[in-house]
């Protein structure tokens, strides 16, 4: 983890190595994983004391694992707190990028708000700042680099058209055939080139034309991936997706999804 978490300079330049007064401890993935590692010991340590049978009864599945939903309920608590309880003051940094006509010079961040989660002033970036000071952050984050509207929709579209067509290309040459199961590169090269035309297009509606209000339920869904990618994963929208249906129990998109398949 704190490997995976730090950085090495470029391999022909003298400062060669990690830095470890500026080592970035723990990355996002790492975190995610140090997560994963805190409910791993919580199902090791109260699988004895779990019962073996889901007895009968609405609440039952919170009977079974109660010390789950306990432990779940006062992180969650906790998180909430932070987020939006702490007061973040105003902060100062160093430029350190010699290209910047600010080099060297201190620059304020004015903040002084509590539950903001914009990255400048978030709770997260204020916790990390005086727990393990502000040299272990990323040198270069979104909020100090960001480029105009134009600028970044050039970047984006081009990108995205150029992986498009050359995913296109591969497969109907035969040279590299689509495949979801083999994720063969065509198929990486495709789903990334339309996901970066899409987020473009999203880019333009939201974020230029301040068309939000229709957007608000991608909006939570970004805000709890993880929470969608779980409820994915174990089925539970595909469940809640078959329960509704047109004429007859088997006209559903869950069971249209196979002959789609076996079409296509």
């Amino acid at each position: 983890m704190c490997y995976e978490g730090g950085f090495s300079h470029d391999p022909d330049k003298l400062t060669y190595g990690v830095d470890m007064k500026k080592i970035r401890w723990c990355g996002i993935l790492q975190r995610i994983a140090l997560a994963y590692f805190v409910v791993a010991l919580i199902e090791i340590s109260t699988k004895t004391a779990q019962a073996k049978d889901l007895l009968p009864g609405r609440f039952s599945i919170f009977k079974l694992y109660c010390w789950h939903w306990l432990v779940g309920a006062c992180v969650l608590i906790v998180y909430l707190a932070l987020i939006y309880g702490v007061y973040v003051p105003d902060w100062h940094f160093t430029v350190n990028n010699r290209d910047s006509a600010d080099y060297g010079k201190i620059l304020t961040v004015n903040c002084g708000v509590r539950g903001k989660l914009d990255p400048p002033c978030n709770t997260v970036g204020y916790i990390d700042r005086e727990v393990l000071g502000i040299n272990h952050m990323y040198a270069h984050p979104a909020w100090k680099r960001s480029k105009s509207h134009a600028s970044r929709l050039r970047h984006w579209v081009v990108m995205g058209l150029a992986l498009l067509v050359l995913g296109i290309t591969l497969h109907f040459t035969d040279a590299i055939p689509l495949n979801k199961q083999l994720y063969t590169f065509s198929y990486v090269c495709v789903t990334s080139g339309a996901a970066a035309l899409v987020f473009s297009a999203f880019y333009v509606l939201v974020d230029i034309g301040n068309v939000k209000f229709m957007f608000l339920p991608l909006e939570w869904i970004g805000m709890n991936a993880m929470l969608v990618y779980v409820m994915a994963a174990e089925g539970i929208f595909a469940a809640f997706i078959n329960g509704w249906y047109y004429d007859d129990p088997h006209n559903t998109l869950v069971f249209a999804r196979p002959r789609f398949d076996q079409i296509y």
